[in-house]
């Protein structure tokens, strides 16, 4: 079996891990990932007790505050919270706001408090960047699996050390005896790969593609709560210039409520379905325009097609209440 979940050594008589697995002789140079790396980064990933921007806001519902069934542990990579940037800085660098561009050498007291900015390294066009994954594992048992965007990476290798979490400092320790694995012999080239609950993963890639790429865990509410990072490849002048006309972007609010030319109104009718002991009531809502001016406002999206003199039907104008019947 190849790459069962928390695995601990001395159990690869039955499985392999992503390490362990060898790439083909001469389907691609291997020999640029066994020198000394130019750049070497630590990353370590586990779910903390963090009052946040979101869930445990410090004045009402501070983490140590609520019960223990309410807490929500958030991932995070060297006790940072991903942010992203103000604006794409791949097409608009002159207007990104480098201030809020962070990782642990710029932040302090990350690991008592909520750390969330742009999290993101910057490295040399070409060089060669070796990654130590390690996953504490303290909290839950789980994987993290990695994704790099715009590179493949070599997995030089994965161990899981401890019986059920390690220590960052333990596997710094094993680095410096030189007792971390690395196999340099066609080690496994990919994009994706896993940690192990109380391990550590250890990846190499050459910066050979510049611009902003995405390093994150692909577990989707992982990266949606912020497990994430950016490499910065290059700089400006190892890209092509922004096309002309190139679309751009930005933060977008909305305009306050009554700069609006739209009001919701209530419709009488209601639509219920679903057998008898289950069923799904829904309250229709229609857009009423207001008849004081003939302009439909820029802060409104399109809903999509409506029918003349009847409803118009969307998700955000819906009302659900359910009802089950015993």
């Amino acid at each position: 079996q190849l790459n069962t979940l928390n695995e601990a050594p001395g159990d690869r008589t039955t499985f392999y891990s992503a390490a362990d697995i060898r790439n083909q002789d001469h389907f691609e140079d291997v020999s640029a990932y066994a020198r000394e790396p130019d750049y070497k980064i630590w990353l370590e990933s586990e779910f903390y007790p963090r009052d946040d921007d979101w869930v445990h806001n410090k004045d009402f519902y501070p983490f140590f505050g609520v019960k223990k069934n309410l807490r929500l542990f958030m991932p995070q990579m060297n006790n940072i919270t991903f942010k992203l940037p103000n604006v794409p800085p791949l097409s608009q660098p002159e207007e990104v706001d480098e201030t809020l561009f962070c990782n642990e050498s710029s932040l302090t007291n990350c690991s008592e408090s909520f750390c969330h900015c742009t999290h993101i390294y910057n490295v040399e066009f070409g060089s060669l960047v070796e990654i130590i994954l390690v996953d504490i594992g303290a909290i839950y048992y789980a994987n993290h699996p990695f994704h790099f965007h715009g590179h493949a990476f070599a997995v030089l290798g994965m161990e899981r050390i401890g019986a059920h979490s390690t220590t960052l400092k333990a596997v710094q320790n094993l680095d410096k005896s030189k007792k971390l694995m690395r196999n340099f012999k066609n080690p496994p080239i990919k994009d994706s790969v896993t940690v192990p609950d109380g391990g550590y993963t250890v990846i190499r890639f050459i910066a050979n593609n510049p611009g902003y790429w995405l390093f994150h865990c692909h577990l989707t509410f992982h990266l949606e709560t912020g497990m994430a990072l950016v490499f910065h490849v290059g700089n400006q002048k190892d890209l092509p210039p922004v096309p002309k006309g190139f679309p751009r972007c930005g933060s977008w609010l909305p305009k306050p409520a009554n700069d609006l030319h739209y009001e919701i109104s209530k419709l009488t009718s209601e639509v219920t379905f679903g057998n008898p002991f289950s069923r799904i009531k829904y309250t229709l809502f229609t857009e009423k325009k207001n008849e004081t001016t003939n302009e439909q406002p820029e802060a409104v999206p399109h809903t999509g097609g409506t029918v003349r003199n009847t409803m118009s039907l969307t998700f955000i104008c819906f009302m659900v209440q359910l009802n089950v019947l015993i």
